[in-house]
């Protein structure tokens, strides 16, 4: 957890999540990004095993941009293209 809490320091956690995908058929855990750093006990709790993926999750927000096709391709070319960097700069890309 320390690991991931590490990569993660400095993201802008504003509406991120994360899914934690556990091995055999447990349930996934879905928690918000900043309970992870408040509360990183709790995704644990009664887990033998580490989780076999952890899914990062990142909304975004804007009903009113939404409305035109030509600003919702926009704002989803950002968004991809900000993502990516993030995920690169935390060292999140495979090579």
């Amino acid at each position: 957890m320390s690991w991931l809490a590490g990569k993660l320091h400095g993201l802008n956690v504003d509406g991120c999540k994360i899914v934690f995908s556990w091995p055999g058929r447990g349930e996934d855990t879905l928690v918000e990004l900043e309970n992870l750093f408040q509360y990183p006990e709790v995704i644990y709790q009664g887990r033998k095993d580490g989780p076999k993926s952890i899914t990062i999750i990142s909304g975004y927000r804007n009903v009113r941009r939404f409305k035109s096709p030509k600003q919702f391709i926009e704002d989803l070319e950002k968004t991809a293209i900000k993502l990516v960097h993030n995920a690169s700069l935390h060292g999140l890309l495979d090579r």
